[in-house]
Formats: C-alpha cells, sequence, structure tokens
C-alpha cells in the first residue's frame, strides 16, 4: 500500500468516528476503512508508526497491538493518551520503525 492510499483509509474512518460513529475502539477496528489497513498487513506498520507519532489517534495503538503481538505501552501510562504516544513511538524509534 501506498502512503497516499493509506492518509486515504486513515482519513475516511477517522472522518466517520467525528461525524457520529461510535469510538468505541471495537466499533473503530470494525470499520472497512480501519479493515482494509489491517488486511494490508506489517507492510504499513511504518506508516502506522508515521502517523502515531504525527497525530494520537486511539486506533494506531490497537493497530500496532495486532500487527505486532504486544503493546510496549507501561501499565501506569495506560488510560493516557500522551503517555501512550510516547511509550509507542520511542518503541518505533529503538526498534527501527521511524
Amino acid at each position: 500500500m501506498d502512503q497516499q492510499t493509506f492518509d486515504a483509509l486513515a482519513s475516511l474512518w477517522q472522518s466517520d468516528i467525528r461525524i457520529g460513529m461510535s469510538s468505541n475502539p471495537r466499533d473503530v477496528c470494525r470499520h472497512p476503512g480501519f479493515q482494509l489497513l489491517i488486511d494490508e498487513g506489517p507492510s504499513v506498520v511504518p506508516m502506522v508508526f508515521k502517523a502515531l507519532e504525527k497525530d494520537y489517534e486511539h486506533a494506531w495503538p490497537m493497530a500496532l497491538r495486532i500487527f505486532l503481538g504486544h503493546s510496549p505501552v507501561m501499565p501506569v501510562h495506560r488510560g493516557r493518551s500522551p503517555m501512550i504516544q510516547r511509550d509507542w513511538v520511542e518503541w518505533g524509534k529503538a526498534n527501527g520503525y521511524l
């Protein structure tokens, strides 16, 4: 998937969330645009990291957990968006994704 397609799909589901679709993580994960990103597999991980580094969106950490099978978020940071973003971005840099 190229960056333009990634950005278009991300924009689609983010827009739907803002105009009334549930922001419940389960509903976000079921969105067709989000599913298409997930279906691309690990090849989009660097793009997800770049998107997360630029702007926190709660679905990015969910996507990364799906792709990578774990989360580097420290337990005391759960529920704290800036800390979740920082933990993921630091991990992405340390592991060559950023």
